[in-house]
């Protein structure tokens, strides 16, 4: 039964005459003590003033005394002057019975909130006897509205965690030409410099686009070669590099490999942007 959470006690308890007899005995105080809790026990239990463990096991002098925090003693004499009051009754299977519960308790509101109870453990049983048998007959195809929400939320955050991985290895590039994607230059990055994120991604991307990706290959590989891995000594490389092709094809034949080579790296080993790119912090 559910505990419905009170019992109904008359502000002229102490006037009872049974009250007051408990009260002049030895140890009247404890005595009435205990009948109120008796009182709370079977308004917990909720079984029409039934005061019993559970209802296969009743309370005896000692479990009486344990539970309420009596001595034995008390709880037999207890037991023993609330059946001469007729406070109480102790049937033939040990349960005590609270006499005149009713005056105690709401009878009809108790029996309608035991229907209620019925009713929703009732309904509660078909709930879970529908479910099981929707299980068994659509267990690989069918799923509760709790799993959709869980699978949904699920594929979201791996659908998260794919685009945070692709935006970290590959950033976002303003042209979707397909000669604009530059894989083996980003390659070429991660391999020999450092980590793609997608800040430096994006600065290799328009470094790309204004230079192409000879200019900034030779940026990297002069990078590693001078121990200066950082994204401003590559784009000083490689806007001496495409400056140098320029020359070189508008010099033609006058104007040799070795020149733009040397105009390559002794620019950048010496004054200028070049000089400050090699010195500058990592800005990756």
């Amino acid at each position: 039964m559910a505990d419905v959470g009170w019992v109904r006690l008359s502000t002229r308890l102490f006037e009872n005459r049974k009250i007051k007899y408990l009260l002049n005995q030895p140890k009247g105080a404890e005595l009435v003590l205990l009948w109120v809790h008796l009182l709370c026990a079977a308004g917990t239990v909720n079984d029409g003033g039934r005061v019993y463990i559970s209802q296969n096991v009743m309370y005896t002098p000692q479990s009486l005394a344990a539970d309420f925090g009596v001595p034995k003693t008390i709880a037999d004499k207890a037991l023993t002057l609330f059946q001469d009051l007729e406070l109480i009754e102790v049937e033939s299977d040990g349960c005590i019975q609270i006499l005149g519960w009713e005056k105690h308790q709401n009878i009809t509101g108790l029996e309608k909130i035991r229907e209620q109870n019925r009713l929703r453990k009732q309904k509660q049983r078909q709930c879970d006897k529908s479910r099981n048998v929707d299980e068994d007959m659509s267990r690989d195809s069918h799923v509760t509205e709790c799993d959709k929400s869980r699978n949904v939320t699920q594929q979201r955050r791996e659908e998260k965690n794919r685009k945070e991985k692709d935006d970290y290895h590959h950033p976002k590039r303003n042209d979707d030409d397909e000669e604009k994607t530059h894989t083996e230059i980003f390659a070429l990055w991660e391999k020999n410099m450092m980590p793609l994120t997608p800040i430096v991604g994006e600065k290799l991307q328009a470094l790309l686009g204004e230079v192409g990706e000879a200019a900034v290959e030779q940026g990297i590989l002069a990078a590693v070669e001078h121990g200066a891995r950082n994204f401003a000594y590559v784009q000083t490389v490689a806007r001496n590099y495409a400056s140098g092709n320029s020359k070189k094809q508008n010099a033609g034949a006058g104007y040799s490999g070795m020149d733009l080579v040397n105009e390559l790296y002794g620019d950048v080993g010496g004054e200028g942007d070049a000089a400050t790119a090699e010195n500058s912090p990592n800005d990756c």
